[in-house]
C-alpha cells in the first residue's frame, strides 16, 4: 500500500517555520489534499518551501518601514562611536574612576550603557516624530518599552560581537578577518560612508537593538487610518486640516532630502578639462531634471505609504502638488554642486530654492475651507467713532524673522560659514515667498496649467546656474591640478596650507601623502669644480649624501603618489600621519642623485637614520636602486634588515650598512629609495624615523 502521509520533516516545518502573523491552516490543508491525490514527495517539499518564504517575505513587508528606519539609523553609528570614545577618553572620567576605587564596575557599566544608548533613544524619539506627523504616532506605552529593550539589548548583542570578532580573528588570523587593525575613517562624513570591516562591527549591535526595540510596534501601523475614525461621523472622511499640515510639510521636507541626497551621489563634474558649452548645457539640464524626479520619488515613497492620511482620501491631486514643488527641487543639483566649492554663491542659490517652493506651496489647492474665527457674542459689532484713530499698529514677529535671517546670513558669509548661511537665507527666502505669495483656489485643470508654466518658467534659470555651477567647478578643478603640477615641478609646495583644504581626496582623508623636509638656509661656498661622475675612477674616501629628498606615504595597492596627493614640508620625527582604514601605511624615503653612478663603482652603502619611534616593534628598512634613465625604469632591491624600536637601551642614531650586488642586467642607478615597512600590529601609523645621510663606498 503506498504512503498517504506527507513526509514528516516538511509538515513540520509547514507548522512551525511559518510566523504565527501569517500562518495559514488552509494553505497547509491544500498541500495535504493534493499530495494524497497523488503529488511526490519533492513537489511537497517544494510547496512548502514556498509558503515557508512567502510567510516571511509577508512578515517582514509589514515591518519594512522599521527595518529600512533602522538600517538608516545604525549608518550614523560610527560617528556616535567616535564621539562616546572622545568623552570616555577625557581626564575627568579617569579621575572619577580612580575615586570609585572598587565599586568602579557598576557605575561603568551604568555610564556605558547609557552614553551608547542615548544614540538610540534620539532615533526612537525621531521615529516617533516622524509618525505623529504621519498621524500615527505609537502609544507612550510602547515607547517606554522600547526604551527599556534598547537599554538592556545593546550591551548584550554589543559584547556577542565583540567577542566573536575576536574568536574569528584568533582562529583565522587578521590577515583573514581585517578585525584586528581595522581603523574608522577621520572625518563625519568617512564616517558615516564607510563600509569598512570596523565600520560594519560598529553598527552591528545598534541595528539589533534598535530593531528589537520597534518590532513590537508593527500592529499599530495597519492600513487602516486612526484619524478617519476620528472624524468618521463627517459626510467624508478626511484628515483634520493641522494633520494634513504636517503630513504635506513632511512630503515636502522628504522630496528635498531626496533631491540633495540624488545631486551629492550623482551630480559630478564632466572629466574633461575643456568642455564644450553645449556638452555643460546637455549635463545640467539632465541634473535638473534628476532633481525633479528624485523629489517625486521620495515625496511619491511617503504619499502611498500604508500609514499616509492621503492614501485613500487626499485633500489635493498628488500630480498637482508635486509640480508646485517640483519648482524649489530643480535647484538642488547647482545648490550641490556650489557647495563643493566652498563659495557664497551656495547661500543664495539656497535663498531662491526656498522662495520658489514657498511660492508654490502657497498656491496648493486644498479641498477643505479653513475655518474663519467668528466674534465672540459678547463683542458689540458697533465700534467707536474714533477707534481708528487709537488702533496700535500689530507685531510682525515673521518680519522680525526675516530681518534677522538676512543679517544673520550676511554676517555668516563675511565669516566663510556657507552652509550656516544658506541655511539662514533659505528661512528668509521662505518666509517671504510665502508671504507674498497670493493664494488661489481653482480648478482642477486651471491649477495643472498654471503649475506647468511655473515650474517652466523656473527650469531655464536653474538649467542655466547649474551650468554655470559646472563652468566654475571645472575651472577650479583645473586650477587646483595647475597648482599640484607646478608644486610637483618645482621641487617643493608653495602654498602648503592653502594645499592641505584643496588636496582631500575621497571621504576619509588624503589619498596619499608627500612630506618634504625643510628647507636648508643658504650657505656662501666657495665654488667647486663641477664633478661629471660621482665615484669617478681612483676615488677611495666615501661619497656622503645629506639626506634631502621627500617621504611618500601610501596604501597598496598603490605604486606611487596620485594627482591628489597631499604635500606639506616637515619632518617624521615631528609629523604623526596614521591610516584611516584597514591597509597597512607603507613609507618611502627617497633621494635623487645628480649624476648617475655605475654599480662597478660602488660597493656599499651605509644608512645613517634618527629613530624616536617609541612603539615596541620591528621595522624592516629596505634598499632599493632605481636607473630612471632606463626604459622602462630598472630597480633593484639590495637587502631588508630590521630596525627595533622601543627599546631604551638602542641608540636614537643607528647605522645601517647595505652589500650592493655586482653588476649584471642592472648596471647604474640614479636614484636611492628607503622603504619603512612596520610590523602589522603598528601598519596604521607612520613610524617616527628620518634619515640623516647616505655614504657611498667605492669598490
Amino acid at each position: 500500500m503506498a504512503r498517504i502521509e506527507p513526509p514528516n520533516l516538511a509538515a513540520w516545518m509547514l507548522e512551525h517555520l511559518i510566523p504565527a502573523a501569517e500562518r495559514d491552516e488552509a494553505v497547509a490543508g491544500d498541500l495535504e489534499e493534493h499530495f494524497r491525490a497523488g503529488r511526490s514527495d519533492a513537489w511537497y517539499w517544494r510547496q512548502a518551501g514556498a509558503a515557508i518564504a512567502t510567510g516571511w517575505a509577508q512578515y517582514l513587508a509589514r515591518r519594512r518601514v522599521m527595518i529600512v528606519f533602522a538600517l538608516l539609523w545604525s549608518m550614523l553609528a560610527p560617528v556616535w562611536y567616535v564621539t562616546v570614545n572622545d568623552v570616555e577618553a577625557a581626564h575627568n572620567f579617569d579621575r572619577a574612576w580612580q575615586l570609585l576605587g572598587p565599586l568602579w564596575l557598576p557605575f561603568v557599566l551604568i555610564g556605558w550603557t547609557g552614553l551608547h544608548a542615548a544614540f538610540l533613544w534620539a532615533g526612537l524619539m525621531v521615529y516617533q516624530f516622524v509618525h505623529a506627523m504621519m498621524g500615527r504616532p505609537i502609544p507612550r506605552k510602547e515607547i517606554r518599552r522600547a526604551f527599556w529593550i534598547v537599554s538592556l539589548v545593546l550591551p548584550l548583542v554589543y559584547g556577542i560581537t565583540f567577542v566573536i570578532s575576536f574568536i574569528f580573528t584568533a582562529l583565522y588570523g587578521d590577515s583573514v578577518t581585517g578585525l584586528q587593525h581595522a581603523k574608522l575613517a577621520a572625518t563625519l562624513l568617512g564616517q558615516i560612508a564607510d563600509l569598512g570591516v570596523s565600520a560594519d562591527l560598529v553598527r552591528i549591535p545598534y541595528f539589533v537593538a534598535l530593531l528589537a526595540a520597534l518590532w513590537g510596534t508593527t500592529h499599530r501601523f495597519a492600513p487602516h487610518s486612526a484619524l478617519a475614525d476620528a472624524v468618521q461621523a463627517s459626510d467624508s472622511a478626511k484628515p483634520a486640516p493641522p494633520a494634513i499640515g504636517r503630513f504635506l510639510t513632511f512630503v515636502v521636507i522628504a522630496g528635498i532630502v531626496n533631491a540633495l541626497i540624488s545631486g551629492f551621489l550623482l551630480c559630478r563634474l564632466p572629466d574633461a578639462h575643456a568642455p564644450t558649452l553645449s556638452s555643460l548645457l546637455l549635463r545640467a539640464a539632465c541634473y535638473v531634471a534628476l532633481g525633479a524626479v528624485a523629489g517625486i520619488a521620495g515625496a511619491w515613497i511617503y504619499w502611498n505609504h500604508p500609514a499616509s492620511p492621503f492614501r485613500d482620501t487626499a485633500p489635493v491631486n498628488f500630480r498637482l502638488f508635486v509640480l508646485l514643488c517640483a519648482a524649489g527641487w530643480i535647484w538642488m543639483p547647482a545648490l550641490i554642486i556650489f557647495s563643493e566649492q566652498a563659495t557664497a554663491i551656495t547661500a543664495f542659490i539656497a535663498a531662491i530654492a526656498a522662495f520658489a517652493l514657498a511660492a508654490g506651496l502657497r498656491t496648493v489647492p486644498l479641498d477643505f475651507a479653513p475655518a474663519r474665527p467668528s466674534a465672540p457674542p459678547w463683542r458689540d459689532t458697533q465700534s467707536d467713532l474714533f477707534a481708528d484713530a487709537f488702533l496700535r499698529p500689530q507685531f510682525d514677529g515673521v518680519g522680525l524673522i526675516v530681518a534677522l535671517a538676512i543679517y544673520l546670513g550676511g554676517v555668516t558669509i563675511a565669516d566663510r560659514s556657507y552652509m550656516t548661511a544658506s541655511l539662514l537665507l533659505a528661512l528668509a527666502g521662505f518666509l517671504i515667498g510665502w508671504l507674498r505669495t497670493v493664494q488661489r483656489r481653482e480648478p482642477a485643470p486651471h491649477g495643472f496649467v498654471r503649475a506647468t508654466l511655473r515650474l517652466a518658467i523656473f527650469v531655464l534659470p536653474a538649467v542655466l546656474l547649474t551650468t554655470w555651477a559646472l563652468l566654475t567647478g571645472v575651472a577650479h578643478r583645473n586650477r587646483v591640478a595647475a597648482e599640484a603640477a607646478a608644486e610637483a615641478a618645482d621641487g617643493a609646495p608653495k602654498a602648503t596650507r592653502k594645499a592641505a583644504s584643496s588636496a582631500a581626496h575621497g571621504l576619509g582623508g588624503y589619498e596619499s601623502v608627500i612630506l618634504w623636509p625643510y628647507p636648508e638656509k643658504k650657505q656662501i661656498v666657495a665654488p667647486l669644480p663641477l664633478q661629471s661622475s660621482l665615484l669617478a675612477p681612483g676615488t677611495t674616501r666615501p661619497f656622503t649624501i645629506q639626506f634631502d629628498g621627500m617621504y611618500w606615504y601610501l596604501q597598496p595597492p598603490d605604486q606611487r603618489p596620485g594627482p591628489d596627493t597631499h604635500q606639506a614640508h616637515g619632518s617624521p620625527l615631528g609629523i604623526r600621519i596614521a591610516s584611516n582604514n584597514s591597509l597597512p601605511l607603507i613609507m618611502e624615503a627617497r633621494q635623487r642623485l645628480a649624476t648617475p653612478i655605475p654599480l662597478a663603482r660602488c660597493g656599499q652603502i651605509d644608512v645613517d637614520i634618527e629613530n624616536r619611534e617609541q612603539r615596541v616593534s620591528v621595522i624592516g628598512l629596505a634598499l632599493i636602486l632605481e636607473d630612471s634613465t632606463a626604459s622602462p625604469h630598472e630597480q633593484i632591491v639590495v637587502g631588508r634588515q630590521r630596525i627595533v624600536s622601543g627599546d631604551p637601551d638602542q641608540a636614537a642614531l643607528q647605522t645601517f650598512h647595505f652589500k650592493l650586488p655586482p653588476p649584471s642586467r642592472f648596471r647604474r642607478f640614479d636614484g636611492i629609495t628607503l622603504m619603512l615597512l612596520p610590523e602589522m600590529q603598528s601598519a596604521s601609523q607612520g613610524p617616527r624615523i628620518a634619515i640623516r645621510e647616505l655614504r657611498l663606498y667605492p669598490r
